[in-house]
């Protein structure tokens, strides 16, 4: 992402322009005879970077256009709307002898301090000064979300910390290694349950921005492939980022199954939460499993009861998945 030093309005080396904050309510001007309506072109809309430090970098968005000067225009409005703010507008506007001097021809302009946020739709109005009927250009801009690796290393609400981990099966515990955490501030780490949300296990830890090396110890029970360390700063509306150690051990799903010979109940939940229909089926020669008559059971992640059960060599529980919630990148 392109970097600026400082943000403000450029114009050509040689040509003067000046900037102003500008809240204009008038209603539009009609248009004289003879106006030419194209004055606004090639205009873009991008997004750069300014940092005062490490970590300590904003976004801002950037408009580059084309103006063409006459003797109906003088001038261009930046306007940027976004849902929920105020109007940020901002007046370009010319000397009177540049005016007459260029007359006619097209001017270069690139403003950017327009403050953003990532994520940002931005609604983005330009319009002529004066503002005639007609003369407007329009967009929608959307900003660059935390996905992006620049802004997860330098834009404060974008850094979530990097995650390593080992793991010690013999005492079911990963050790968790955070680099890359915002400066300043501690760091939370959990273990959780990946569906719809990250159901909490109960084991958490807090790295404290004091601490030398960056690591803490959590234990869990089983290496279920929804079972994932989950990481954040010490801070409002903190980015989390995620990893899932055991994300292949899709053998640990299909544990679980019962059969209580008294009540001649089979009975299976799973340990994650996976949409799934849990058939019971009779094993054929060549390894297939035919499906017995109406003994099917859609599951999610509540538990499923198959009832008057006669245990038999051949009987066998299938199941077929359709999705696993979001449990993988």
């Amino acid at each position: 992402m392109e970097r600026i030093q400082t943000c403000g309005t450029r114009c050509p080396k040689g040509l003067p322009c000046k900037s102003k904050p500008h809240y204009s309510f008038s209603p539009c001007r009609s248009q004289p005879t003879g106006l030419d309506i194209s004055v606004l072109s090639n205009v873009s809309l991008s997004t750069v970077m300014s940092c005062r430090g490490k970590q300590q970098c904003s976004l801002h968005l950037q408009v580059h256009m084309f103006l063409q000067l006459n003797e109906h225009h003088h001038g261009v409005s930046i306007c940027t709307v976004t849902a929920g703010m105020l109007d940020h507008c901002t007046l370009i506007s010319f000397p009177r002898a540049t005016k007459e001097r260029l007359a006619g021809q097209r001017v270069e302009i690139q403003s950017d301090c327009f403050d953003v946020g990532p994520g940002q739709d931005i609604h983005v109005i330009l319009k002529s000064v004066p503002s005639y009927c007609g003369v407007t250009w329009t967009n929608t801009y959307h900003v660059p979300e935390c996905h992006d690796e620049d802004l997860q290393r330098n834009v404060p609400e974008c850094i979530s910390g990097r995650l390593s981990y080992t793991v010690d099966h013999s005492k079911n515990e990963l050790s968790v290694s955070v680099s890359d955490m915002l400066d300043g501030t501690d760091y939370h780490l959990r273990l959780c349950y990946k569906g719809y949300i990250c159901r909490d296990t109960g084991d958490r830890a807090l790295v404290k921005k004091e601490e030398r090396v960056k690591n803490a110890t959590l234990a869990f029970s089983r290496p279920l492939p929804c079972l994932c360390i989950e990481g954040w700063s010490a801070t409002l509306d903190a980015p989390r980022v995620q990893v899932c150690p055991f994300k292949d051990r899709l053998e640990e799903l299909w544990t679980g199954v019962n059969f209580d010979p008294v009540e001649e109940t089979l009975s299976w939940q799973a340990a994650c939460s996976v949409a799934a229909v849990v058939s019971l089926c009779q094993l054929e020669e060549g390894g297939v499993c035919e499906n017995l008559p109406n003994a099917s059971l859609s599951a999610a992640r509540e538990k499923i009861f198959f009832s008057k059960v006669d245990p038999h060599p051949r009987l066998c529980m299938k199941v077929i998945t359709f999705m696993l919630l979001p449990l993988f990148d």
